[in-house]
């Protein structure tokens, strides 16, 4: 019955017409934005220190669920300590969702409960401090309409691996690494050489916060 569907990314748009067989005139994309809070943030050690947050991390946030693939990332990270990232922990930030028993159960498997910290919920005025403790932001989910924490991340300053599925792919652009999510092998490899190697840190730094700039809320209503 409606005129026109808006969809937040091509990727929904193409789910659209191949599952409910909406004509493609109909359906005009509009991409989000991201706020200009998330930015980065120099003196973030008082917010570290409060939440007992390491000084080395590597970060997601999302649901706790399936999709969010979170145990492939924890297979990743155990493959990066035998690498020698020792010094490195995983923080997860975000509420249980549905499945989420894997998640925990891995972590068991694995031997790091003490490497790998998990945080609930975090305020949403937090998110950018949070960010920006991170020397990098990892998101192998196996699907997203969009995909905010990847274009919040990036507007921070910080690198990012993502999945090269769905429209995480229109969203990151160049600028951050686009793996294969069930890839472990690669989803290590990716983190090893960004944290190995600090000009390619910089240069993806430099190149988020660029890309960031395309993504903004005015634009979004403009459209």
């Amino acid at each position: 019955r409606a005129d026109i569907i808006v969809a937040d990314s091509f990727s929904t748009k193409r789910d659209i017409i191949e599952y409910y067989g909406v004509k493609e005139k109909k359906i005009r994309v509009v991409h989000l934005g991201v706020e200009s809070r998330f930015r980065p943030i120099c003196n973030v050690e008082e917010y570290r220190l409060k939440n007992n947050l390491p000084s080395k991390m590597i970060l997601n946030v999302g649901t706790l669920e399936p999709r969010k693939n979170v145990v492939s990332l924890i297979r990743a990270f155990k493959k990066l300590r035998k690498e020698g990232f020792k010094d490195y922990k995983l923080v997860i930030a975000g509420s249980k969702g549905w499945l989420y028993e894997d998640i925990f159960r891995e972590v068991g498997h694995s031997g790091l409960q003490q490497e790998i910290l998990f945080l609930g919920v975090v305020k949403d005025e937090d998110l950018p401090l949070l960010y920006n403790c991170a020397d990098l932001f990892v998101y192998p989910t196996l699907y997203e309409g969009f995909g905010l924490p990847p274009l919040e991340a990036m507007a921070c300053g910080v690198p990012v691996i993502t999945s090269d599925t769905s429209s995480l792919p229109e969203v990151v652009g160049d600028a951050g690494i686009l793996v294969d999510p069930t890839d472990i092998n690669s989803l290590c490899e990716s983190m090893y050489i960004v944290l190995k190697d600090k000009e390619l840190w910089n240069r993806m730094s430099s190149m988020g916060r660029e890309r960031s700039r395309l993504f903004s809320w005015d634009k979004t209503a403009a459209k």
